[in-house]
């Protein structure tokens, strides 16, 4: 666990420096290898080496073998989704994979890496929590594989395994390793809050975790930091607690929306739980109370506050949009219902306490139940009231951020709850743990023979699902799963791929001024693993004055492009940008000029061939 985060810090320092990230890896590598040896021969000496080394097993080696065959059932079908997507040009996964990949090749690729954005090459890449990507594009400078298909087949599925990994340290930590297995296989095996009851898909854990691949990824460095605090509590070990604090500001890096989930619960937690403060406790539920009180009346009688907060935070077009436009849903009645026979205040404080209901389902019940059951159970108590504060922090942040610049409201408030529904899931399991071990004689018999069974059964349960877990049962992401292709778009990416060259650049025309998500340049990017001069304009538009000018630039330059008049000074002007291949559909195709690649709709020329064979010169 620690590795991977050492790893992929290591490698995004690749965008500073604007180099691939195999030459970083290899640099750390070396580096790694030599203090190994230093530390070892200087401040070890052999019988603390031997020490260290007999903590470990054949069981510690096998056991996470055993989680990654698991993680590599799980999601063996998304795993295919790059041969599937060459057999029948459908992509059997979340458009965003697209993106996904676009971003592994600008920073592990030979041919994109160190070049700025792939999207629109030559320029800085925007600031964003790209540590997860780390891992992938290490190995993207070793395989063969179109971007595509390592964001299917690596990205995600490596982020799972780093959080069933963090499940399986936390529950060996607090009770057995049975335990922690245990809470690996739920995680991946329990069916989720969306599956029943309320039935809200936009809240349904794995398909977030799946569509979301940093999401697994940052939840498992949470668990881990949670138990580098516990055993630096147990066992006192401050070096534990630096590694904690470490770990902790590191999930910035790899979701920042769970960080800020994060950081203020674990912070209210330590203090809530400290000795020291057991006095003031009082006095700051007090406290925060009757803040809360205060705000809640000014909301309430001042107009202006109310119209100013609700235009900042959008909570209730927040709540309309998850309560009212995921369906079908489990509640969808009750919820128009709802809204046509109460007031405004009314409704959205329901729908405020509808949320964690239909994030966490049976959860939000069974933590507490186990909770006052185990009020008496063995072992040190730490972190217990961590899913509480989670809790109010995620209502929190509902009610207090903002729309993002893209204009989306839901992203600060809805991303990081499979945080939310972890903790539970997880501190249940361990409080059911302990309350049988300490009533049942025959506690490793008992757990020997439930375990099988709940493994037995998840295995079967996934076996009869008819679609993945990770499928968006909500209506209105069936129209940004399983998307189809253009077959001679991927066709031309895949010839591109084979040709290309350490600094080549392709434009495609027409334009695509309108489409901010998959258009043809980040498609095509994701199978050719090479930069486009212009791709996703509308998102380029929101990164700063002085991209969204050069994407403007651009544009106007590309939209200039006369192909049917004065062919050969267009193609000398896209040689004079730097641009080395030219795609275009039926509508902009140029006439009488050899082609490199042609199929029904889609045309590809290499401009240098074009200027040497039809136009007298380059």
């Amino acid at each position: 666990m620690l590795g991977t985060v050492t790893i992929s810090l290591v490698a995004i320092s690749a965008l500073i420096i604007r180099t691939q990230v195999l030459v970083i890896f290899e640099i750390y590598s070396v580096i790694a290898v030599i203090l190994f040896f230093f530390i070892n021969k200087s401040f070890i000496n052999e019988g603390r080496f031997n020490e260290i080394a007999a903590k470990g097993g054949i069981v510690d080696l096998c056991i996470p073998a055993v989680l990654f065959v698991l993680v590599a059932f799980w999601s063996a079908d998304l795993a295919r989704t790059l041969p599937i997507l060459k057999a029948t040009y459908h992509l059997n996964a979340w458009t965003d994979y697209y993106i996904h990949a676009t971003e592994i090749s600008q920073l592990g690729s030979a041919f994109s890496a160190g070049r700025g954005s792939i999207l629109l090459v030559g320029e800085s890449i925007p600031f964003y929590h790209y540590a997860f990507f780390g891992v992938s594009s290490i190995l993207a400078g070793f395989v063969e594989i179109p971007p595509l298909g390592l964001a299917t087949a690596f990205l995600t599925p490596y982020g799972i395994f780093i959080l069933v990994c963090g499940a399986y340290i936390w529950g060996t930590l607090l009770v057995s390793r049975t335990t922690g297995i245990l809470c690996a296989l739920l995680v991946l095996f329990l069916p989720d809050a969306s599956t029943y009851g309320f039935r809200n898909g936009f809240f349904s854990f794995h398909w977030l975790l799946v569509t979301s691949p940093g999401t697994g990824y940052a939840l498992g460095i949470v668990l881990t930091t949670c138990s580098l605090l516990y055993i630096s509590y147990v066992e006192r070990q401050r070096s534990a607690l630096f590694l904690a604090i470490a770990t902790l500001f590191a999930v910035l890096f790899f979701r920042i929306h769970v960080f800020f989930l994060f950081l203020p619960s674990i912070v209210a937690t330590i203090v809530f739980e400290n000795e020291s403060f057991k006095h003031y406790r009082r006095g700051i539920i007090f406290i925060v109370s009757g803040l809360s009180a205060i705000s809640i009346l000014i909301l309430l009688l001042i107009p202006s506050a109310q119209s100013s907060w609700l235009d900042y935070s959008h909570v209730g077009d927040f709540l309309r949009f998850i309560h009212l436009n995921q369906d079908p849903t489990g509640y969808s009645d009750i919820a128009n219902w709802i809204t046509s026979h109460t007031s405004p205040f009314i409704a959205m404080v329901l729908g405020i306490v509808f949320v964690p209901f239909i994030a966490l389902g049976a959860l939000i019940l069974v933590y507490p139940t186990v909770s006052v059951l185990c009020k008496t159970r063995s072992g040190p108590s730490y972190l217990d009231r961590l899913p509480i504060f989670l809790l109010i922090s995620f209502v929190v942040m509902i009610l207090i951020t903002p729309s993002i610049p893209s204009g989306d409201i839901t992203d600060l408030k809805h991303r990081s709850f499979p945080l939310l529904y972890v903790v539970f899931l997880l501190w249940s399991i361990v409080s059911i743990s302990r309350f049988f071990l300490e009533r049942l004689n025959s506690y490793d018999a008992f757990l020997k023979f439930v375990l099988p069974a709940l493994m037995v059964g998840a295995v079967g349960i996934s076996f009869i699902r008819a679609t993945p877990p990770w499928f968006p049962i909500f209506g209105w992401g069936r129209t940004f799963y399983g998307t189809p292709v253009e077959k001679d778009l991927v066709s031309a990416a895949l010839f591109v791929r084979a040709k290309r060259g350490p600094t080549d650049v392709v434009a495609l025309l027409p334009t695509e001024p309108k489409s901010a998500l998959s258009d043809h340049g980040t498609i095509f990017a994701s199978l050719a693993d090479t930069p486009i001069f212009l791709a996703r304009y509308p998102i380029q538009q929101l990164h700063g004055k002085r991209r969204a000018l050069i994407a403007d630039e651009r544009m106007k330059l590309l939209n200039a492009i006369d192909l049917n008049n004065h062919s050969c000074g267009s193609f000398r002007v896209l040689a004079r940008h730097g641009i080395t291949w030219l795609v275009t559909y039926d509508i902009s195709k140029p006439v009488g000029f050899p082609e490199s690649f042609k199929s029904n709709h889609v045309s590809v020329y290499d401009i240098a061939n074009v200027l040497n064979s039809s136009c007298g010169s380059r």
